[in-house]
């Protein structure tokens, strides 16, 4: 029999949209037709540069799980972007605070915790959305950064490619995910939305055929699922 249920085509990393997908399945159970597609594989990179610092800035769980690699029994405060980054830095032993929200969201707690003239170190991947770097020299701190690990691009998988060609929703995470999926050039069916992070995400979509993308009301995987969960109500 064929499976007509709406389709939710997960473009995040694997691991991420596995949790995620789980996520959905457990506060909508059997509502979706669930395809993990990632359009990123997070491939580690190169190693912590040698400097003496007073705290780490980490802007995803990426990071967090680099950082317990590279800097081994290290109690290093840690100065997160979210709470899952946070409770990987706390898992690896550092003490970790949560901004809860984006990029400028952890500038402010830094500033606000942290003296100029600090020395941070910023661990983060290849490919950012956001020049967190450049934004904390110029508040006045000492900053080293470290790209330990990237995020190499992958085409969208066949069976997704079929999906968005019916109703559902494709959920994009990152301002990249969604340039990637506007680069491939498809034509989704009129019923397909796009859910999408923050603005900045659909921003990077730019003018991707169909309706106008949804926003999660925070930059969160946990209000990606909420969105979801609105939409459904609506549609009922």
């Amino acid at each position: 029999m064929p499976d007509d249920r709406p389709s939710l085509i997960v473009t995040r990393p694997e691991r991420a949209a596995r949790r995620f997908a789980a996520a959905v399945e457990a506060r909508l159970p059997g509502r979706y037709r669930v395809l993990v597609a990632p359009l990123l594989d997070i491939v580690p990179v190169a190693a912590a540069p040698d400097a003496a610092v007073d705290a780490l800035v980490l802007t995803s769980e990426n990071a967090a799980e680099r950082a317990a690699e590279l800097l081994p029994g290290s109690v290093l405060p840690a100065f997160c972007v979210g709470a899952r980054t946070a409770e990987a830095a706390r898992a690896a032993g550092f003490g970790a605070e949560s901004a809860d929200g984006a990029a400028e969201d952890l500038l402010a707690l830094i500033r606000a915790r942290v003296a100029p003239g600090s020395r941070l170190l910023y661990l983060r991947g290849r490919h950012v959305a956001v020049p967190l770097g450049e934004a904390l020299s110029a508040a006045g701190y000492g900053v080293a950064e470290a790209v330990v690990y990237d995020q190499r691009a992958r085409h969208l998988s066949a069976a997704a490619r079929t999906a968005l060609a019916g109703p559902g929703v494709v959920a994009l995470f990152s301002p990249r995910s969604a340039r990637l999926l506007a680069e491939e050039a498809l034509e989704p069916a009129p019923g397909m939305l796009a859910l999408c992070l923050s603005a900045a995400v659909a921003e990077a979509l730019g003018t991707w055929p169909g309706t106008a993308p949804l926003l999660a009301a925070r930059p969160e995987a946990a209000a990606m699922v909420d969105a979801l969960a609105a939409l459904d109500e609506r549609r009922s």
